[in-house]
């Protein structure tokens, strides 16, 4: 769990910005607004209702070109049609130009827009907005037909290059001094553009037209590396070393065989934020101070013996026995261990890396590589509806007591789960890929201790219904 938080925090933190806001936006149809002036209205956490007033930043992702981040004046309207809006942001119809498609050539078909009134934040100045002219559709001369969509989606399919555009904007402006200003850029922004509308207009961007300096762009900087490579062992997460050898891309005996991507240290903010959380180091001192991380049998087994002591000691004066529910206790451990087996076998996104048992126990895909992929997050969420709902039905059958209940055929039959889960099996199945944490323990112990809550409840409360009969004859 440490390593994922911190991996989130690493590649996918966002900075918070107190004074700002995302907004969607729309017109002003009523004509209140004069040119350059917007209305920001929104509703905070507490229900009550705040207005941006002044110089403000709008911006709308993504940005690429200089001119994408402009600023505009926020009023206070006394309009009512204005007033009635709220968690949006009212752009002025009137001007030459209106100021949504200055902004990576926004429009108010839904677009959300990024609003800012730090003080700190507000540039002193804003660079010219990109003007691109627009591209008119393909026109093929006669009416569109089924072969004509599907021939498109196989051309899309093969000449979108979005992606690429905007991954070699971003090396180029890590690389060049003047950032986003370089004129190789503002080239890429227009191309980022028209490849943007690819599937609006049917124009797809030539890569001929892309800057020389998109050759430098094969080495990218290291904030978008994928992270070091982790593995899942006994005793925690260990860092593989991947080390690239300086003279790879010269070594004559790797002829023929795909280059792995080179990155270098970027001096830049992106770089510098990056650098400052080392997922290695990090680890290295959490396992040089924590000794119960070293000992994987002080932090698992080593509580659930101590937990059973206690569920046992606290049995035993009332005579309870659970011995009989043992092999019941050992098909169960036994339905466990294959549902978790399906579960790694359908979620594992790739067929020779398998998950851990511990993933699936926690409901979490450790990314072995920095941050999750979208089909990573994805399987997550299935594997962790799934696993949920597999361990209530599990824990329902383990926890299923006799009609009157007086018997607490519930708790024992947990006590004889708990007893199982911390016993190692004879023979470990070694269908699963990796290293075993042996989970059912911890979901007997929990279904244990909760009947063990309702037993002390009864056990308590008897003598206390005993007294207080004694006393309501006595007053008789």
């Amino acid at each position: 769990m440490v390593l994922i938080q911190l991996q989130d925090l690493k590649y996918k933190t966002r900075i918070p910005v107190s004074d700002g806001a995302t907004l969607l936006g729309i017109m002003d149809e009523t004509g209140t607004l004069a040119e350059g002036e917007v209305y920001c209205s929104w509703i905070d956490k507490d229900g009550q209702v705040s207005y941006a007033s002044g110089r403000v930043l709008v911006a709308r992702s993504p940005a690429l070109h200089p001119g994408d981040i402009q600023t505009a004046r926020a009023v206070v309207a006394d309009n009512l049609t204005l007033k009635a809006h709220h968690n949006c942001i009212v752009f002025s119809s009137m001007g030459v130009r209106d100021l949504p498609s200055q902004l990576a050539g926004g429009d108010l078909d839904g677009d959300l827009f990024h609003v800012i009134w730090d003080a700190k934040l507000i540039p002193k100045s804003c660079h010219e907005p990109a003007s691109y002219p627009r591209v008119p559709p393909l026109d093929i001369g006669r009416p569109i037909e089924r072969r004509d969509m599907s021939g498109f989606f196989v051309q899309f399919m093969e000449l979108d290059q979005l992606g690429e555009v905007a991954t070699k904007h971003k090396v180029l402006a890590d690389q060049f001094e003047k950032g986003t200003l370089h004129q190789d850029c503002i080239t890429l922004a227009r191309l980022h553009s028209t490849a943007v509308d690819f599937s609006k207009t049917g124009i797809a961007i030539d890569r001929k037209s892309f800057p020389k300096s998109c050759a430098n762009a094969r080495y990218k900087p290291d904030f978008m590396a994928p992270g070091y490579k982790v593995k899942i062992e006994e005793h925690g997460i260990i860092f593989e070393d991947d080390e690239v050898d300086p003279l790879e891309d010269d070594d004559p005996r790797k002829a023929g065989e795909p280059k792995r991507q080179r990155y270098y240290e970027s001096h830049k903010v992106l770089g510098v934020l990056y650098r400052s959380i080392d997922e290695r180091s990090f680890f290295k001192d959490l396992h040089a101070r924590s000794a119960v991380l070293k000992d994987d049998s002080t932090l698992t087994k080593g509580v659930l013996v101590d937990l059973w002591d206690y569920v046992k000691a606290e049995v035993e004066v009332d005579g309870l026995t659970w011995e009989q529910y043992a092999e019941e206790a050992v098909r169960m451990r036994e339905t466990y261990e294959a549902m978790v087996y399906d579960i790694i076998l359908e979620y594992s996104t790739h067929p020779t890396e398998h998950l851990e048992e511990m993933e699936v126990f926690i409901g979490n895909i450790i990314c072995r590589t920095g941050y999750r992929s979208k089909r990573q997050k994805e399987y997550m969420t299935g594997m962790k509806e799934k696993y949920d709902r597999q361990v209530l039905s599990l824990m329902t059958a383990m926890r299923a007591d006799d009609v009157t209940g007086e018997n607490f055929e519930a708790l024992r039959r947990s006590m004889a789960c708990l007893w199982i889960g911390i016993q190692k099996p004879a023979e470990r199945q070694e269908r699963f890929q990796g290293s075993r944490r042996d989970t059912f323990g911890w979901i007997a112990a929990a279904a244990c201790l909760k009947e063990l809550e309702e037993y002390q409840e009864k056990r308590d409360v008897g003598p206390l219904l005993t007294r207080l009969a004694r006393r309501l004859r006595i007053m008789r």
